[in-house]
């Protein structure tokens, strides 16, 4: 078709191709860092956030953002810092990190999805834990300073609307 177009001297419009959207590029060390921080907002305590965190962490090694030693041993730090009442049953397979590990594998959720809802999870907690300090004692400790400091570096529009939202109710 080509070479007859050139033959004829006719000049064809070149096709637009509309550009898909293509997320910006983000180093895997930075991703670990988010999904760190993301973690220590959400307590591991409750079974629906450890069953989120265990599909985040298992969603970046699935992205290669971590390596499976690497995710094993984060899941296993994160599972340990919910402190000895969620632990105590540890010694059951059912609640153990090693064995959940080994053992759990997302089904049809897609990896970003699993890390998108740990991340929503972690910037609800930590706006919760501003507004429930603000409101009561009028200033942050260290913990709220950490949860504003997440909010706001990685959860930019709710940071707006937090600091519009504080702003008037003062």
């Amino acid at each position: 078709m080509d070479d007859l177009v050139q033959g004829l001297g006719l000049v064809l419009p070149k096709q637009q191709r509309k550009r898909p959207y293509v997320a910006p590029m983000v180093p895997h060390t930075q991703q670990a860092k988010r999904l760190a921080e993301a973690l220590a907002m959400t307590p591991a305590a409750e079974y629906a956030a450890w069953i989120r965190g265990l599909g985040a962490i298992k969603a970046a090694v699935t992205l290669g953002v971590l390596s499976d030693d690497d995710g094993q041993a984060m899941f296993a730090a994160w599972s340990e810092a919910a402190g000895p009442q969620a632990t105590a049953q540890n010694d059951d397979t059912r609640f153990d990190p090693s064995a959940m590990w080994v053992r759990w594998s997302p089904s049809t959720a897609p990896a970003d999805a699993l890390l998108g809802a740990l991340y929503a999870a972690a910037r609800d907690a930590a706006l919760d834990v501003v507004r429930d300090q603000i409101t009561t004692d009028g200033a942050l400790d260290g913990k709220g300073l950490n949860a504003a400091r997440y909010v706001s570096r990685h959860h930019a529009r709710a940071f707006k609307a937090l600091r519009t939202e504080l702003g008037n109710s003062q």
